[in-house]
């Protein structure tokens, strides 16, 4: 079984994921017309919401009581996917305040994501790409592990459906929210 401490905390020396490139073309495309299963229970259209839009992109949330695949720790940017979430969650209504809606999203299914949202107290939807739709629409890095095609951790921020600022590679995944709202603050709807 997962410590369920050790799934709130990112060890120490953790390999650091290098940028390879696998994002760059996505700065400046339109979020496909896929519509995900969220954690609400609703189709979610990324591609035709309004505004400012984060969805940060994530592999796998560990819950405590499974193991995480075998080597996870060994993955670059695999590790971190608990508290990524959690400081979205942290930092929510700093994020809303800059008028942007917030969603999660892997290639999990709803029911999982559904028990990590629950857990965490989450106070937005996570998103299911559970046939990797939206992913190959995107041409979004991704790796396998144990059988498991997993997304590569991203954030993407998008107005009105087109993307205009992606974060590739994300590391720390603590820091992730923190880095999105510095950016958002620097880079206002005008």
């Amino acid at each position: 079984m997962t410590d369920q401490a050790n799934i709130h905390q990112l060890p120490e020396n953790l390999p650091i994921p290098v940028d390879d490139g696998a994002a760059d073309h996505l700065t400046g495309m339109h979020l496909p017309p896929v519509p995900l299963a969220s954690t609400a229970g609703n189709l979610v259209h990324l591609s035709v919401l309004e505004g400012r839009t984060v969805v940060y992109c994530y592999p796998m949330t560990g819950p405590p009581d499974r193991n995480l695949p075998q080597g996870w720790d060994e993955i670059p940017g695999a590790r971190g996917c608990t508290p990524q979430s959690c400081t979205f969650r942290d930092h929510y209504a700093e994020l809303r305040a800059l008028d942007t809606r917030v969603f999660g999203l892997s290639t999990q299914d709803t029911d999982y994501q559904q028990e990590t949202a629950k857990r965490l107290h989450l106070p937005f939807e996570l998103l299911s790409d559970q046939d990797l739709r939206f992913a190959h629409a995107l041409g979004m890095p991704a790796f396998e592990v144990e059988g498991m095609i997993l997304l590569k951790r991203l954030t993407l921020i998008a107005n009105g459906g087109l993307i205009e600022k992606v974060f590739y590679p994300v590391f720390p995944p603590n820091k992730s929210a923190e880095e999105v709202i510095y950016w958002l603050s620097q880079n206002p709807l005008r």
